[in-house]
């Protein structure tokens, strides 16, 4: 007795299936365009055994993507243009100005104001 073809519904209302049944319903997915879950839910099957179907699909040969090997390029670039001189001011309550210009770290500067405040 011979295997008739069975339609891609009667495969979805299965509760055991067999490789054959994982291909027609990775076709009918890859068919449809939507996401793994997505079909998974219209359909009433869980995406985990969907995904099964797939890595079983990879570990046949099947689907797998060809991956040209890396190369490194060489990428010309542009010196950044010096940045701007910085110039600050600070003016303390007791007249006493702190005038800073170029480029200087946070630290410097927090020590300048606490011994002006000193001052």
């Amino acid at each position: 007795m011979g295997r008739t073809a069975m339609s891609f519904e009667s495969v979805m209302r299965k509760r055991r299936w067999s490789s054959e049944d994982g291909d027609r319903v990775l076709s009918a997915l890859q068919t449809s365009g939507q996401s793994v879950t997505s079909f998974a839910a219209a359909h009433g099957v869980q995406a985990q055994r969907i995904h099964l179907w797939l890595r079983n699909r990879r570990s046949r040969g099947h689907g797998r993507r060809s991956v040209a090997p890396l190369q490194f390029v060489e990428v010309a670039t542009s010196p950044r243009p010096p940045a701007p001189p910085s110039r600050y001011e600070l003016a303390l309550p007791n007249g006493a100005a702190l005038r800073i210009e170029g480029l200087v770290e946070v630290a410097t500067v927090r020590g300048l104001i606490r011994m002006l405040r000193r001052c």
